[in-house]
């Protein structure tokens, strides 16, 4: 692909916000980019006062891609108020479709979710387009953000499925549109992310694969868009082979133009499809390498999660299960230092998962208890993790109960495989694995720790309300089958002993991962 010749970027604070006034495309990221890197804690006061709204919509772009949504969606608000107050009428319509838009993507995830709420975003959008229509003066003196800006707001309608409102509203940024190819190629896209989302998904495919060809002055945001476009409804219709190869063209543009932030969200997308292609090696590189740059950037959304998950994922199905856990733990930890539980939870859980397929069944303990830390107030969960803990403490002394033997975990080539890293990992987890002596000062020290776990589960799910028995009624049934095993013990019973590795569960038995 030819090289593309970019304008250069001010070095100056206040230089930065006076491009950013009416930047768009490529030019308006690189900018972007420059506030996140070169300024990304400068205050308000930093800039002059007629600069202040293009520094607050920078800054609110910032805060979205370190992770802080909420302060992020304040700050537009302030932006759009500011603007509202300056009489900039653009600057306030991109700021509140920026926050409008945004909460179209996060549907799922947003405090105001669900369908009582689409119609709230809906009317928010609509005022927005009718803010610029009734000011016919002030799109003129902005024709350039003013497109970009309705071009956003169609993709807005198109997410929650309004279509035709963003079929009229594109039909009114054409009126207005400048003569600039970049801009008309983003309204056409705009036109393609409505045939998609109303189902007509081969017509969007083609239409995109057209305006992929046409010539811009904004080459890369050309490139950048579109193949972005293809690669999401490529992977959304299972060709994941295209899906990949557009993605990966947008990452490395996005790398070879110093565009790093943008270049991990495109590695985070090229990975789904290349998951789906079992292309595992080169997903555990490119999260690796994604990760890094998110974290030099200090960046911690939702991207990084994701990121986390599917690294510990992959390197746990390629038998790596040492770095699977180390993984786990960092990025387990970093999640639950931002307040993110849930993503803690499900980290320490696959590195425990991980730790007990290698033999570090001491290490599984540990962050099997973790969990049970963060389960908080959901009792059959806490529950849950204090018996995984307590099977693991037994393990560590070599005593293994048989719902506790070593799983065929489905997203886990076995610790056994013949692969130089598994390999290794086998020479060094030798020194882990303990023949059983239910007699010795550690195996009676273990069982002692793993009843009073015990004991706290079952104080836990005997504390269940009512209404919620049921619920807990299967924890419950599984604390009994292994309280009953560790009684046997206790009485100096011969325990069951998992002595082969690779040996399958009884068929009635649910595996670990079921458990």
């Amino acid at each position: 692909m030819q090289r593309f010749t970019l304008p250069p970027v001010p070095d100056s604070l206040d230089e930065l916000c006076e491009a950013y006034t009416d930047a768009t495309g490529s030019y308006a990221w690189r900018l972007a980019d420059r506030m996140l890197r070169a300024f990304p804690n400068a205050p308000l006061s930093a800039v002059a006062p007629h600069h202040a709204i293009s520094f607050l919509r920078l800054r609110a772009t910032i805060l979205d891609a370190l992770g802080d949504v909420s302060a992020c969606r304040a700050i537009f608000k302030f932006a759009a108020t500011q603007a509202a107050g300056a009489g900039d009428i653009v600057s306030q319509a991109a700021a509140l479709a920026q926050l409008h838009v945004d909460r179209s993507f996060r549907l799922d995830d947003d405090t105001e979710h669900g369908s009582p709420f689409v119609g709230a975003i809906r009317q928010d959008l609509r005022d927005i387009v009718d803010l610029l229509l009734d000011n016919p003066a002030a799109m003129t003196q902005n024709p350039d953000l003013t497109t970009a800006t309705l071009a956003h707001l169609v993709h807005g309608f198109a997410l929650i499925g309004a279509n035709a409102d963003g079929r009229e509203t594109l039909d009114q940024a054409r009126v207005i549109c400048p003569e600039k190819e970049s801009l008309k190629a983003r309204l056409d896209l705009a036109d393609a992310v409505l045939l998609a989302c109303s189902g007509q998904i081969d017509e969007a495919l083609e239409f995109g694969e057209l305006i992929l060809g046409r010539d811009s002055e904004d080459p890369l945001a050309l490139q950048v868009e579109v193949r972005e476009f293809l690669g999401t409804w490529y992977r959304a219709i299972g060709r994941h082979v295209d899906a990949a190869n557009h993605l990966k063209i947008v990452t490395d543009l996005c790398r070879d133009y110093d565009l790093p932030y943008m270049a991990v969200v495109a590695a985070m997308e090229q990975i789904s499809s290349l998951v789906e292609l079992d292309k595992l090696e080169i997903v555990v590189d490119l999260a690796s390498w994604a990760l890094d740059v998110a974290h030099d950037l200090g960046i911690n959304n939702e991207v990084v999660r994701t990121l986390d998950i599917v690294l510990v994922q992959s390197l746990a199905s390629l038998g790596r299960h040492i770095q699977a856990v180390n993984c786990a733990e960092i990025a387990g930890t970093r999640a639950r230092e931002h307040g993110d539980v849930d993503t803690a939870i499900l980290l320490y859980e696959m590195g425990a998962k991980s730790a007990r397929i290698s033999g570090d069944q001491a290490r599984a303990a540990n962050l099997y208890g973790f969990c049970a830390e963060l389960a908080g107030g959901e009792i059959s969960l806490r529950a849950r993790f204090l018996r995984k803990e307590s099977a693991a403490i037994l393990a560590t002394v070599g005593l293994k109960p048989p719902r506790e033997k070593p799983s065929e975990e489905s997203c886990a080539v076995p610790h056994t495989a013949d692969t130089p890293a598994a390999r290794v990992e086998d020479e060094t987890l030798k020194h882990l694995e303990t023949a059983p002596n239910i007699n010795s000062i550690e195996a009676r020290t273990a069982l002692s720790l793993a009843k009073d776990l015990m004991d706290e589960a079952l104080s836990l799910l005997m504390s269940t309300p009512k209404g919620e028995r049921g619920l807990a009624a299967p924890e419950l049934a599984k604390w009994n089958e292994l309280r009953a095993w560790m009684a046997e013990v206790e009485e100096g019973a011969q325990p069951s002993v998992a002595s082969d590795e690779s040996a399958q569960l009884p068929p009635d038995l649910p595996r670990e991962d079921e458990a």
